[in-house]
């Protein structure tokens, strides 16, 4: 069903999640996207997790890159795009695999 439901929102841009437009970056989000759909090839609870750990991580470096020294990035400008990552990453057994690892 979140799969189905992320399949409708594919039309979704970050202009329309309110993405201030100097922290867009398709290509470094491109791998964030890549880790969290790996999460469903993975076995263990941690590696599950780690998949979710490493696009977060990639999130924050995008973000701390296009923002420079002068600006940091809270969770206002965090969740949006994790948000959107999420919805382009099209995960199939989402919900599952979280639940699955607590």
């Amino acid at each position: 069903m979140f799969f189905q439901l992320t399949r409708r929102l594919s039309w979704v841009k970050p202009s329309n999640l309110d993405i201030d437009p100097k922290f867009v970056n398709e290509d470094l989000w491109q791998s964030a996207i890549e880790s969290l759909k790996k999460m469903d090839f993975e076995k263990s609870p941690y590696d599950k997790l780690k998949c979710v750990l490493i696009a977060q991580k990639i999130l924050c470096n995008s973000i701390s890159f296009s923002s420079g020294k002068e600006d940091s990035a809270g969770a206002d400008e965090i969740l949006p795009i994790f948000i959107y990552i999420v919805i382009k990453s099209q995960p199939k057994r989402y919900i599952s695999n979280l639940q699955y690892d607590f």
